[in-house]
């Protein structure tokens, strides 16, 4: 039988980076993949910017962004975020039909969110000249 990591993990998963301080969220989707998210710190650079808007590598792209985090308490907090339903991600909702498709696992979005987090406060540094 095929191991299916999705029906281990947990729906979501809250924590704080220890190495930036800033709060980041794992969600997962009602197809079954993991969305990632960060919450900006107050009065930052890309504080209630558009995610297009935004420059910042994670995995497909930023994809959210936003205050209304599900399963999160609004105190007016802006999030950034991504999604693991790209091509080449596996969906557990639907059958693979792509041949190489990957299921983005938490510790996979975990780190993507760890890899934000540092872009997060790099992009809140000044500019030196």
């Amino acid at each position: 039988m095929e191991y299916k990591p999705w029906e281990d993990e947990p729906d979501s998963f809250d924590w704080v980076d220890p190495d930036t301080q800033l709060h980041c969220a794992i969600r997962r989707a009602p197809s079954g993949h993991l969305c990632g998210y960060v919450r900006l710190p107050r009065r930052h650079p890309w504080d209630h910017r558009d995610c297009d808007a935004i420059r910042a590598e994670v995995h497909g792209g930023l994809t959210f962004a936003g205050d209304d985090l599900i399963n999160t308490t609004l105190d007016g907090s802006w999030w950034i975020g991504f999604d693991c339903a790209h091509v080449g991600d596996l969906i557990p909702k639907y059958p693979k039909d792509q041949p190489e498709v990957k299921y983005r696992t938490m510790g996979y979005v975990k780190n993507e969110c760890t890899r934000l987090c540092r872009q997060v406060i790099d992009a809140a540094r000044p500019i030196l000249n």
